[in-house]
């Protein structure tokens, strides 16, 4: 039935809806360390709002002068999602790396105003913006800072409730970073502790009509599918080149961050150019955290795919901002500032989907060929502060891809269930 436009306003209604937020306590213990693991359960029977999961805690290091990453997520290793024992998200080394390219890339620069406000986006100076000393209250063993995280990837970028009445017993196992995340100076261990650690989850009631949609769905076409994010990591020693291959019924984006071999090992604060033109609520960031272009105007990368060059040149620093901005998923993202970019941002994609839309299984599928996949650098060098003499010894980096698919869950009767990678 078609409606006139002066009657839409009639459909514009939804009967018998409701949203509630629960508090959930962990299944092990609400105090975690580096390297431990910590486990959550989601409620059974219920629409679930993925997207408005909170990960919640208070945190204190040990040692000099310590303080927190720019972005907290740095503090999660890696992280699954079980349904009955059976993986539906397998996780990936090094999540918060994954999670810092993705919001370089696809998070509007408002958004990362907001989320500076609990989720510890700049790594604390000597001094805040006004001048004034904080070594009083630098982040210590002797104070608790309270945070929280509320941008999971993977199955929690759902745009969509998840009914968790059709899965079985879902449960999610977080795996904490080591202590190499933190920023310190001086003598002494730097350790990192989370007391207190609970979730906060959101889900929604509607009415019967709900229940009766579903069971006609999974009568008529025998199961439900449920497109949602995949993702994986390499990690390795980047000499001119690095290979990986990937196997997927859609690979969507491809990432790569170069970082001095020497990231992992604890070490001060990175001051960011735009600090001093306050362009950014991120002022400094970590050692870990930070990627790198070399110091070199001519530097130029390349993938080579199945042997297809993408792109069809080698791109330099400026084309390849041209290909962040084109690989984006928003109009905006968090890179405000070109020397940011070129010196403690630069991330190297390629795009091989149509839409980037989450709900899209529109990528490349790479599940029948071999997928060989190659990333190129030329003139990885670097200079030393005036810009002319190299530095000796030449920094050795490690490069870090970063590869973004589209799975799909299929949900049959009886809580038949079944991954689609």
């Amino acid at each position: 039935m078609v409606y006139n436009k002066k009657l839409t306003h009639l459909l514009n209604r939804m009967t018998g809806y409701n949203q509630q937020t629960y508090k959930i306590m962990p299944l092990n213990t609400d105090t975690v360390s580096a390297g431990k693991i910590i486990s959550v359960r989601l409620p059974m029977n219920a629409l679930v709002d993925l997207s408005q999961f909170g990960f919640f805690f208070t945190i204190s290091t040990t040692g000099t002068h310590t303080r927190l990453p720019n972005n907290l997520s740095s503090f999660i290793q890696r992280y699954e999602v079980m349904a009955g024992g059976q993986t539906i998200c397998q996780g990936f080394n090094d999540y918060g790396t994954g999670r810092i390219i993705k919001n370089l890339i696809d998070t509007p620069f408002c958004k990362l105003k907001t989320r500076a406000c609990m989720n510890h986006e700049s790594v604390s100076g000597d001094t805040d913006d006004f001048g004034n000393s904080i070594t009083s209250i630098a982040e210590g063993s002797t104070i608790k800072l309270k945070y929280y995280i509320d941008d999971l990837l993977g199955l929690f970028e759902l745009k969509k409730v998840l009914d968790t009445g059709l899965l079985p017993e879902i449960t999610i196992k977080f795996t904490m970073a080591q202590n190499n995340v933190l920023v310190g100076a001086g003598t002494g261990d730097h350790t990192w502790t989370m007391e207190d650690v609970h979730f906060l989850c959101t889900t929604v009631g509607v009415d019967g009509a709900y229940e009766k949609l579903m069971e006609h769905k999974i009568k008529t076409d025998k199961t439900v599918e449920i497109p949602f994010k995949q993702y994986y990591s390499i990690s390795q020693r980047h000499v001119n080149s690095t290979r990986f291959s990937v196997s997927s019924q859609s690979v969507d984006r491809i990432f790569t961050v170069l970082r001095d071999s020497n990231y992992s090992t604890l070490g001060t604060k990175v001051d960011l150019p735009s600090a001093a033109h306050h362009k950014s609520p991120i002022k400094h960031i970590c050692k870990y955290n930070n990627f790198e272009s070399g110091n070199h105007a001519l530097f130029k990368h390349q993938y080579t795919i199945n042997n297809i060059l993408y792109p069809q040149f080698q791109a330099e620093r400026p084309e390849n901002y041209y290909l962040v901005k084109q690989a984006t998923m928003n109009e905006m993202n968090e890179i405000v500032d070109l020397n940011d970019f070129q010196k403690h941002q630069y991330v190297m994609p390629v795009t091989l989907c149509a839409t980037r839309d989450i709900d899209s299984i529109d990528g490349f599928d790479s599940r029948n060929t071999a997928s060989i996949c190659e990333f190129n650098t030329v003139n990885l060098v670097s200079f030393e502060a005036d810009g002319t003499t190299l530095k000796n010894p030449q920094p050795v980096y490690d490069s870090f891809v970063f590869i973004e698919t589209t799975s799909s869950l299929i949900i049959g009767a009886g809580k038949a269930l079944e991954v689609r990678l």
